[in-house]
């Protein structure tokens, strides 16, 4: 008979109890941080490109003004006159104000404080058109506006470096050249060389 029982060992089962709380405390964090309006798109705009762009802030305190050429459902281009867009739908310059109010009434206390227009005008848009868009804004008492651009990568120290490099194949130029004049005045005049291999390796005279 044997000494030693077998013991069977079984795996302990999950205990998933806590599970649920875990599950809806990530969805309400989620919830909260999540930005959730998407905005659609009605016009087709291209922003021009610029440098040393700063990124907006808290989105909830943004109202975001389009303009460029009316589309359809699809994307087609619908129209070569170009249409003003706040948040979801059409607006002329005059109802400008009217949409404004109303983009500030549905925001905290907070983001009213804080609130910036964001215009993304395309670039080839008539600046007659931007002028009047930015007095309806003046009259809404929307007076913080910013422009949505592209950003380009300065090319600046690309050059500075080709300069460095092209500095240092000049200074390396001068100085074979500055040798090889040396070698021609050491040969054109032996007793200078002679003396100089004296002084080198010492006299040869016992």
């Amino acid at each position: 008979m044997s000494r030693f029982r077998r013991r069977n060992h079984e795996v302990p089962g999950l205990n998933l109890a806590s599970m649920p709380d875990l599950i809806f405390t990530v969805l309400f964090f989620f919830m909260i941080v999540t930005h959730m309006r998407q905005t659609e798109l009605k016009v087709r705009y291209v922003v021009p490109q610029g440098t040393e762009l700063e990124k907006t802030g808290h989105k909830g305190s943004v109202v975001y003004l389009y303009i460029g050429r009316p589309v359809d459902a699809q994307g087609r281009v619908t129209g070569d006159e170009e249409r003003v867009q706040i948040n979801d739908r059409y607006v002329t310059v005059d109802e400008i104000p009217t949409a404004i109010a109303e983009a500030r009434d549905k925001m905290s206390s907070e983001d009213r404080m804080h609130m910036i227009v964001s215009i993304h005008a395309d670039k080839g848009t008539d600046m007659g058109l931007v002028s009047d868009v930015k007095q309806a804004l003046r009259q809404a008492g929307a007076l913080r506006i910013n422009y949505s651009a592209n950003e380009v990568k300065s090319e600046r120290p690309k050059v500075k470096s080709q300069r460095s490099k092209v500095n240092g194949q000049w200074s390396m130029v001068k100085s074979q050249r500055s040798k090889v004049n040396k070698e021609k005045v050491l040969k054109s005049c032996s007793p200078c060389k002679n003396k100089i291999e004296e002084l080198k390796y010492g006299s040869t005279e016992t």
